[in-house]
């Protein structure tokens, strides 16, 4: 209940028990992500340089990896929009949005977030958004919630680690929060893995 109450208020809506499901750790959220959405040569969007867990489950799918590189001017991390519209294609399923992003430390701009957004309801696909790292954010970042964007929610699972938000990351506790009829999928993706 208090993480239902929580995640409400984060997200600014009412966020129900059937919107959340508890996962063994973030990492746990992303391979049962991995394999709800992702088929052989499905195209998967990750902005590079990246974490190793989304290759690693993209893999174990056959998706297809489609890197979108960042780059740094004036001593920022910063998105090339023309090159992130051009990686799109009839076969992208899922954009992997990692903010606070794992390893440079980027916070993506609301009006970055809602650019990203706009492709994924142009393209019809799923946005999984590892915000383990949502209270880390540097200089005085806003942190945005993906799934807070208008006409995200319907699109996006937002995934937690209680063990890099409270540093114990022996701890393997995490949960993912998405419109109900997302999450009742994982609860199929969990009961045929685990």
């Amino acid at each position: 209940m208090k993480l239902q109450k929580c995640s409400s208020a984060i997200f600014g809506r009412r966020v129900e028990s059937t919107d959340v499901i508890v996962t063994i750790g973030a990492y746990q959220g992303i391979y049962w992500t991995f394999q709800l959405f992702i088929e052989e040569d499905d195209e998967v969007i990750v902005f590079n340089p990246t974490f190793d867990a989304y290759r690693m489950n993209n893999l174990m799918t056959k998706g297809k990896i489609v890197p979108v590189e960042l780059e740094i001017k004036s001593d920022q991390w910063v998105l090339d929009r023309e090159l992130l519209a051009q990686s799109f294609s009839n076969k992208t399923k899922m954009v992997v949005l990692n903010t606070p992003h794992n390893p440079t430390g980027k916070c993506f701009t609301r009006e970055e977030l809602t650019y990203i957004g706009d492709l994924c309801k142009k393209h019809n696909c799923i946005v999984m958004s590892d915000e383990v790292y949502d209270r880390y954010t540097l200089n005085n970042h806003e942190h945005v919630r993906m799934a807070s964007l208008p006409g995200m929610w319907e699109r996006t699972v937002s995934l937690y680690s209680a063990g890099k938000m409270f540093a114990i990351t022996g701890w393997r506790l995490g949960w993912a929060i998405g419109p109900r009829q997302i999450i009742q999928k994982l609860h199929g993706v969990a009961l045929k893995l685990t």
